[in-house]
């Protein structure tokens, strides 16, 4: 009895970010997400006037006010999505075929993988723009990776794995002010509020970044400070990254279950 009930909770967990897949994040939203990207990458290569991909790259993630459109259209597949289910009254209709708890987590599932998959699809097709741009290539000779720093071991083996690196762990940390995000739009189920919370957060830990260690401020884990910090190698950088994401999700289940627990849903 116990396996059936386990099998059939990951069923119901599986077909709620199915659901999910198919109501927030396979819309619209994920092209012009892309898009907005895109359009970032080309105004930071004419107005930075960069010369190769990693240096168009590092100057994209490390631009304060061009990160907050970066963040935004990652926030865009999935940042609605509670507000949006709150305020049109949808959940009771998809609890009722699921439960509480596979509504909850999948959609902090869903809020996760849809910010993410957006950021490294819109930086993919960026880097592809570049390449074209720079006719390949992709390091400046001013652009060194120290022996011993986070991404050295990556650009040994081969440029381009050290660029699908760079992309996934841009990607994850967006995921944090988009999960961020997602759980003040919980506390507030509001349609503004829920598209300008990740924004928010940005501001505020781009505002305090330099009262704690560069190892736990995540503006600057984005930008190029991390390719010259020594001894925090990549497992270091994804541990931080998934704590952040643990502790944030743990909160947003438990504001959301309190909250859908008030309302008897």
């Amino acid at each position: 009895m116990q396996k059936k009930n386990k099998l059939g909770k990951k069923h119901k967990l599986i077909g709620v970010i199915y659901e999910e897949y198919l109501h927030s994040v396979l819309s619209w939203k994920i092209p012009v997400g892309i898009l907005i990207i895109l359009i970032v990458g080309i105004m930071v290569h004419y107005e930075k006037q960069v010369n190769n991909v990693m240096n168009g790259f590092e100057k994209l993630v490390s631009s304060s006010n061009f990160n907050k459109l970066l963040i935004f259209a990652a926030a865009l597949p999935v940042s609605l999505s509670f507000a949006d289910d709150w305020c049109s009254g949808r959940i009771p209709y998809v609890t009722i075929r699921s439960s509480r708890d596979s509504y909850i987590k999948g959609k902090i599932i869903t809020c996760i993988l849809g910010s993410w998959i957006t950021t490294m699809l819109g930086l993919t097709v960026y880097i592809v723009y570049e390449m074209i741009a720079d006719k390949g290539y992709i390091y400046a000779k001013y652009l060194w990776y120290y022996y011993g720093t986070t991404y050295f071991d990556a650009v040994a083996v081969n440029p381009f794995i050290n660029i699908s690196i760079r992309i996934i762990t841009v990607g994850a940390a967006f995921a944090v002010y988009v999960l961020g995000g997602l759980l003040i739009s919980i506390i507030i189920p509001n349609r503004f509020v829920a598209i300008a919370s990740p924004l928010l957060i940005y501001s505020v830990a781009e505002t305090f970044r330099y009262l704690f260690p560069k190892y736990l401020v995540l503006d600057r884990l984005m930008a190029s400070d991390y390719l010259y910090v020594r001894n925090f190698k990549l497992d270091r950088l994804f541990g931080l990254i998934t704590g952040y994401l643990i502790i944030l999700g743990l909160l947003c289940y438990w504001c959301m279950d309190r909250r859908m627990k008030k309302e008897g849903i």
